[in-house]
This record gives C-alpha cells, structure tokens and sequence, in this order.
C-alpha cells in the first residue's frame, strides 16, 4: 500500500493535524495564536521560511533522499516513481546525431547576463556540467551518487534513424553543410554522434534578474506529449469563497531540484555563449516540454497530504496559494506546508514573491483576486504595458508591421482575458489576420493591419479595458430561470426551438434562413438557430425589463457551435463573427446563457420543427416583378403582413411565428391605421377576413397579390374595394420562390397584384375613372389589330381582365 494511504502513522503529519485545528502549538512556531495581527503574522512566517531555506546546492535534491521522498510521494505514481529514478526527461525515440544549435543572437547585455547565470547554476546550484566528449557518454565521475550508478530500464527503443537538419540563416549554411558530413562520414565509420545541442538565451525576470532557458524546440519534437491536467485559473476561481484570506508561496528553482539521469544529459547539452565550452544539464530546465507535467506529477502528492489536514490549497507549477475564512488558521496551514515543503522534500522558498500577510486581495498567476467582491482583475502594469504596445503599432498605420511585434501583442493580451469583460471578443479580427499572415510566411514577416483589425487594436489601446477590468468569478444566481433546445437542417434550410421557462408552458418557433445564410455550414446555423429561438420566444415568456434575472440553459447538439457561442475565436471567420455578435447581443440584453450539449436522439421536438414541410405561407414574391408593378403604381411598400425575416418585401413586417425583427405577431390582430402603403400576401383561405378587415378599419392602401379565382366568393367584396387596374402576372414557375430560392409557382392559374383601400368611396371614385380609362382604352384597341379571338364583354370584370391582358401582352 502507498505511504499516501497512511498519513496519521506519520509523527509529523499526525503533528501538523494537531497544529492545523489549533490544539497542540508547533515545535518553534508556537507563537502563531489567535489575535495577532497580518503583521505579526507576517514577521512569523517569513522567519521559519527564512529558516528553513538552506544554501546547499539544489541540483538533484529530490534524489539525494529517496527513502524519505519515496514516503511523501509513493510509488504508485508512475511519474513520481520515474522521477526518483532520475528519469525525469525520458526519450521515447532517442535522437543519436549532433545536432547544430539554432542560432540565437543575443546582445551585450543579454551575452554577459546568460554568462553570469550559467557560472551561477554550474558552481553555486550544481545545476550544469561539463560534457564529456562523443566517445565517452557513458563515463560517471567518482563522485556520482547510487541512484546516478543506477541503470535506467531499457527497450524496446526504436532503430537509429538520422536526424534531418533544419534550414537556418544564409550565414550558417555552410556550418550546417559541414555538420552534415561530419555526420555522414562518423556514421560511415560505425562512431555516430550520440548526443544532442541546443542553444540557451536569457530571459528577463520582474526582478531584474535573468532566467537561462534553452531552445528545446529540436529536440521536443522527439518527447512523447502525454495529456496531463494541470491547476488553472478557472481552478483557482472554483476554489475561493467570499471574504476568503489568502496566503502565496513561491518555490525557487523549482525545475533544478530534479536530477537528470547521466544517460539522459546527453541530450541536454548546449554551448557556453562566451567560451564556446560543452556543457550539459544535470536537472530539468526551462524549455523542456515535458518539465511542467514532470513538476506538477512530483508536488501534487504533496498537495493532497495538505488537503487531507484541510487546508484548501491550489498549486500551478511553483505556486502555491492557500486560501482560509480565519486569518490565524490561514497561518497555522501556511507553516504546516513551508515544513513540509522545506524540511521534509527540501525545497527552497523564493521569499521576495511569497504572500504571508493574509489579504482578502492579493495576487496569484497573473491577475489580482477580491474575494470580498469576488471579481478578478488585470494588474495596472500588465495593463499598461499592453496599451503602449497597442498604440506603438498603431503609429505605424497602413506600413507593414513585423509578424513578432503583433504575436508579441496577442500573446500579452490573451493572457489578460479571464480578467476583463469581453476581451476575447475584441481579438477575433487581430488572431485571423495574425494567423493567416503566420501559415504564409511565418514569424519573420510582415503585415498590414485591414480595417477591421486597426478598430480592434484601437479598443485596446483606449478607455474600454480599464471600464471592463474586473470579471466576475462566478455569474451571480439569477431568479428567472428557463430552458432553450433549438436545432437546424440544411434539406429545408430551416431552424426551430422550443423554449421553457419555470412555472410556464412550453413556446415553440420555427423559420427558415435567409438566402446568404443559407451558404454557411450546418455548425453556424445551429449557433444561428440557438440565436434566432432566444430572440423570438423569450420576449414572450419575460418583459425585457426584466432579462436582467434571467439565465437560460442553452442545449444544441453540436459541439462547435457550443465552442462559438462561448466566444471561441478559431480559424473558421464566419462562425467567430456569429459568436462575437451573439455576445454583444447578449450583453447589449444584460442575459445570462450557459450552454452544454445534449445528444441529437433528446432533440426531437427542435429537429422537427426545422424540418417542416414549407406551405404557401412560405412563398416570397419576385422582389423585381413586384418593384416594377410598384413603379407603374408610383408607390412603395411601409410594412409587410404576412411575413418572416426571410421573405419579408419590407424592413417592417409582421410574422406569423414569433420572430424578433418583426413588429409583430399575427398581423390580423392588430390595428391597420397606418397612414402608408401595406403589402400582403396571404394564404387564400384567410382573405375573406383581409377584406373585411380592410373594410372595417377603412385601411388607407394596400398591395395585395392573390390568386385568379373569379368564381371565389370573396371576389366581389375584392372588386368593390380595388382602386386600381389590377396586374395579372405570368403563369410561370419563377414568379415566386420558396426558401431554397428556387421557383415554386406550378398552378395552371396566375396570380393578381391588387391595389386596394378601405374607404368605399374612394374606392367608388378610383372605380369610375378606371372605368372611363378601360373604355377609352377599349376604342383604340378596336380601331388596332384585335390581339385576342374572344370578343370583349361589356361588364367590369371581363373589361379588367382583358386590359391587363393586353398591357403584360
């Protein structure tokens, strides 16, 4: 059984339990009681940190004791287990050539700083040495610890395969070429090169020191990348509650306290920057692809042996934050876990970055946390530092910007948006552009910032960030609650939803998509359809007075439209556009939407209602046939009656399903006072209630197409409130589309625009000089050629129809 299965047989952690509930004081420390102030705390930590830092060298100290290590971490863990072995950057495929280190030029300063911290690490930590030469790789010095003598287990190791190598500047050509055939001609020879270069360079630290890291890029490419989970800062929001204190602690070098095994240094090696000396690493270092999985695997057993005594912690890499309600027992957990990170593993506190007085503010990862308002913002500094960055490449303009300038930019601010509101939304243009320009012609080249990406940087570099600085941890419980199903099909173009609010009946909609929507793939309509369900059922269900409480389940099942709607900026433009505008949609709304997917069996009601059959209801007139009946009229259309947002002839309309850029719902509901011209285009069984309509409210004009049914019992009524000659249109296929915009008129009869209104005698008026019209027209026709067979009858109907005849003739 693993030691971490038996912490209470521990006499130290026993202890620490008695300590951490405040029953036995802690040997040393038993001056940390209740009513001291942040202070006093303060002042007593930072003595036992001080304390138990030593100033042995550091390099392999995880090793040097692995009874005792081995009783914290366990052997369970196959990560630990490696460690304690010294195998910490094991090689999957083992790379056996040399391997030119990629050139890295670095200045003066930077020359003598990378100087500086090698000589540190190599006689003061321990941390590099010496390479031996080609031939002597497996060579130990006299000194070399057991677990150093201890063989790594071997195989199945796949054959030796030669190393490429990678194109470089034009001034290093040569040194490449010469690299090659000194391989070629050692393999040739049976003595391959059986070791690996890199390149280091300096970093500049907040301190004002320099970190030395190494350009592993070459050799990352042959570690195996195993998923592992880390601690982030969503973990860090989950774990703070309101009115929290909060404790910090840094752990110094925390990548050179595990050692590398001598067969694995071998391809750690780099060139000193001055001397041109072969050195290599004894412990991980930075640049390692394979050190944060390494460092997280090796402290979070130690974690759990805190959060088995209760003390609620977060650990990323080497930070570790401790979090409590009292300040006094906020303390006790914070000198239970320095013990054990000090005397027990032997680990070196960074004291300049440690937190110990206890704050409801403080600063972790990045970002400033305020558990009293339980929001987390962005530090003045990094905000700034992004703002001058974001006005200096706007000075630039329409010249071409350096690729790593903008990178720089994006990488700075994408860091900083778990702390301000909307942030992701105002990259969308800047990471498009930005990857684009990446995939043609890499890092090293040069852009032009398109419009839309100058207005997103102008954002940035104006007042809107320092506004939205401050995100919420978690979204605040809001009262009203419903939930939303929505989906789409590409067979009918359509979208339908349903929507259900606590305490209410279920709301159903459905519609079809315009024709440039129809163009988008299926993810983005489902995201449309999810957007289009919201907007049309939930002002039925709540006054928008009131969308300010309410928070709605959104369930789709498709995954990437799920991703959009959270605001995802990916390679897809389209889709991030639609998540962008349906964030500031529903923030412009003050809504509150979380989504999560549902598997497509559990939405049948949503399925449905998009895969309806379409009727004629569903029909849209040609809008150029009718613009040209329009012109011979002298009119033009205010409002639409039957309509959706994809057939409307008018920016108002009135649907019949519930649709959020309508006017309105069930146009026979409403009042028609309008003072302006109507367009209807009704299904034939509700025009005997139009007319009436149109008569009882003497509505003042009105366009209206309908079929030519003579013999319709709704056709007098039609005649006696026509005030103009009315156009028949041609019996053909194209005259009206249907959602796919594809002709779908195919009755043997034509339809009939007619101009109407609901003042009868007006209508009386406009009837006798159409009369007096059609019998003047009738004379000329008769001294004409007579274009049609049939003799004319003299009644107003036959007169009506023959002068429209004539006129599309």
């Amino acid at each position: 059984m693993s030691p971490l299965g038996r912490p209470p047989d521990d006499e130290w952690l026993t202890k620490a339990a008695r300590v951490l509930h405040g029953t036995e004081a802690f040997t040393g420390q038993g001056w940390i009681a209740t009513g001291l102030s942040p202070d006093a705390l303060h002042d007593a930590l930072l003595r036992i940190a001080l304390r138990g830092n030593s100033a042995r060298p550091i390099a392999a100290r995880v090793q040097s004791q692995p009874v005792r290590i081995a009783r914290l971490l366990g052997t369970d863990d196959p990560t630990a287990a490696q460690a304690l072995h010294g195998c910490a950057y094991n090689l999957e495929t083992r790379p056996f050539q040399i391997r030119r280190p990629r050139p890295i030029r670095l200045a003066a300063g930077g020359l003598q700083a990378a100087s500086a911290e090698i000589d540190r690490l190599e006689h003061v930590c321990g941390a590099i040495e010496s390479a031996p030469s080609h031939d002597r790789d497996k060579a130990l010095t006299r000194s070399a610890a057991a677990w150093e003598r201890r063989p790594l287990p071997r195989g199945p190791w796949p054959a030796e395969k030669l190393i490429p190598l990678v194109s470089s500047a034009a001034e290093s050509r040569a040194y490449d070429a010469e690299c090659l055939a000194s391989q070629v001609s050692r393999r040739a020879a049976g003595r391959p090169f059986r070791d690996f270069e890199s390149t280091v360079f300096v970093v500049p630290k907040k301190d004002g020191k320099f970190r030395l890291c190494t350009d592993y890029r070459a050799l990352n490419e042959f570690q195996r990348k195993v998923p592992f989970k880390m601690d982030t800062l969503q973990s860090v929001a989950d774990v703070i509650q309101r009115n929290d204190f909060g404790m910090l602690v840094d752990l110094t070098d925390c990548y050179l306290t595990m050692g590398l095994h001598p067969s694995q240094r071998k391809y750690c090696r780099f060139l000193h920057p001055q001397t041109g000396r072969r050195l290599q690493w004894k412990t991980v270092s930075f640049g390692m692809s394979e050190a944060p999985r390494i460092c997280t695997k090796l402290l979070r057993p130690l974690m759990g042996l805190l959060k088995r005594l209760g003390i609620r912690c977060v650990l990323y890499i080497d930070d570790l934050l401790i979090l409590h309600q009292d300040r006094t027992t906020l303390a006790r957990g914070m000198a239970v876990a320095m013990h054990l990170l000090q005397n027990q593993v032997g680990l070196n506190l960074k004291t300049s970055k440690c937190s110990f007085r206890p704050s409801r503010e403080f600063t972790c990862l990045g970002f400033l946390w305020n558990t009293e308002t339980m929001q987390c913002s962005v530090p003045r500094d990094r905000l700034w530092e992004a703002q001058r960055t974001a006005r200096r490449l706007l000075k630039g303009g329409s010249t071409p910007l350096a690729t790593r300038d903008l990178a720089r930019f994006v990488g700075k601010v994408t860091a900083m948006t778990r702390g301000i509101i909307g942030a992701r939304r105002r990259l969308l243009y800047i990471q498009q552009q930005l990857a684009v320009a990446v995939r043609t012609g890499g890092f090293t080249g040069r852009l032009v910032l398109s419009p839309a990406s100058l207005h997103a940087l102008t954002w940035w570099a104006g007042s809107q960030p320092w506004e939205r600085n401050g995100a919420p941890l978690a979204p605040p419980p809001r009262a009203i609650q419903g939930n939303v199903r929505s989906d789409a099909a590409t067979e009918t173009v359509g979208w339908g939803g349903t929507l259900t609010m606590v305490g209410q009946p279920t709301l159903t909609t459905r519609g079809y998509f315009s024709g440039r929507e129809q163009s988008m793939h299926i993810n983005a309509l489902e995201l449309l359809g999810c957007w289009y369900t919201i907007s049309a059922l939930l002002p039925l269900a709540v006054p928008q007075a009131q969308w300010s409480k309410v928070h709605l389940s959104c369930e789709l099942d498709s995954v990437v439209a799920i991703k959009y709607a959270m605001v995802a900026n990916s390679r897809s433009l389209k889709m991030s556009k639609i998540g962008a505008n349906f964030f500031d949609w529903r923030e412009q709304n003050k809504l509150q939407i979380s989504c999560r997917h549902i598997p497509g069996v559990d939405n049948t009601e949503a399925d449905n209602l998009s895969r309806r059959e379409w009727n004629a209801s569903d029909w849209r007139l040609d809008p150029g046939l009718l613009s040209r009946v329009l012109r011979g009229w002298n009119c033009t259309i205010a409002i639409d009656l039957f309509a959706s947002r994809w057939n409307a002839q008018s920016a108002r309309f009135f649907s019949w399903e519930h649709d959020d850029r309508a006017i309105g719902v069930d146009s026979l509901s409403h009042a028609w006072k309008w003072k302006s011209t109507l367009y209807a285009f009704p299904p034939q069984a509700l025009l005997p209630r139009l007319l009436h309509k149109v008569i009882a409210e003497e509505v003042y004009d009105m366009v209206l197409v309908t079929p030519l049914f003579p013999h319709a019992s709704w056709w007098p009524t039609l005649l006696q409130v026509s005030t103009g000659v009315p156009v028949v249109l041609p019996c053909q296929s194209w005259v009206t589309t249907d959602p796919l915009d594809s002709p779908s008129w195919f009755h043997a009869w034509p339809l009939v625009v007619w101009r109407i209104s609901g003042g009868l005698q007006y209508a009386k008026t406009c009837r006798s000089t159409i009369r007096r019209k059609l019998y003047a027209w009738q004379i000329r026709r008769q001294v004409r050629s007579v274009l049609h067979a049939r003799t004319l009858v003299r009644n107003e109907t036959s007169l009506i129809m023959a002068a429209t005849h004539d006129a599309l003739g």
